[in-house]
């Protein structure tokens, strides 16, 4: 959710919530966090600031308790999930009404996964 406070002020909040999975041969535990980001645009609305900050609780994890007849198994992974950055952004010339921006690639192929 993204609340604006003034005209040049922004504020959004974001939930996501797994809740816990049973199956045949155990359990996955549930995962939450809350992240939050804060936006000041000025110089007439060329320039912001924006501060993030991810899983501000510290409580993202993957944690699976397994069991069967011949063998027990817990698995717990925990990253690092609570990090803060900042980002200034500059806004050059004007952009067209309804004219889309266009993105490079990263060289990297851009692949973000999370590995859990």
């Amino acid at each position: 959710n993204s609340f604006r406070f003034l005209p040049s002020m922004d504020l959004q909040l974001t939930v996501d919530v797994r809740g816990p999975m049973t199956f045949a041969q155990g359990r996955m535990a549930e995962m939450w966090g809350i992240d939050l980001g804060y936006r000041y645009d000025f110089l007439k609305g060329k320039a912001s600031i924006t501060l993030n900050l991810t899983d501000i609780f510290n409580t993202r994890r993957f944690y699976v308790d397994s069991r069967g007849d011949n063998f027990t198994g817990t698995v717990l992974r925990k990253r690092e999930t609570r990090v803060a950055t900042i980002q200034f952004t500059y806004r050059f010339g004007k952009q067209q009404q309804g004219q889309q921006p266009t993105r490079r690639r990263p060289i990297d192929g851009g692949s973000d996964d999370m590995d859990i």
